[in-house]
């Protein structure tokens, strides 16, 4: 029943909403530890949100991923050490605005600065 309330208010705050694209600052990336690369999951992470410094960590197309010149940090790197780093780069994030106040994430693109 909660996973149904749950989709249900997903497409309620997501269905035929428009997208918006924001220049993001990225501090620092890394992958998860799968010995294949066509397996693993990387990670940007970048303040999502300006004017805030709090970083997230968000999943990224490889090709934006190896793009990126920027430092590598270890899987569970304090939130405290994120936040104190300086930026190193930016990206193009593009989320959908949801009807209920709720941003939903779509896509991550390298952008040349």
């Amino acid at each position: 029943m909660t996973g149904l309330m749950l989709g249900l208010f997903g497409i309620a705050n997501g269905y035929d909403t428009p997208l918006i694209s924001r220049d993001v600052a990225v501090v620092a990336k890394h992958t998860t530890r799968h010995s294949d690369p066509a397996n693993r999951t990387y990670y940007v992470a970048m303040r999502a949100w300006p004017p805030s410094r709090t970083i997230v960590e968000l999943g990224a197309p490889r090709e934006v991923y190896d793009r990126l010149s920027i430092p590598l940090t270890a899987i569970g790197t304090p939130q405290a050490d994120l936040d104190a780093m300086p930026d190193s780069g930016f990206v193009r994030l593009i989320v959908g605005e949801g009807r209920l106040g709720l941003e939903w994430f779509k896509a991550i693109e390298f952008i040349e600065r």
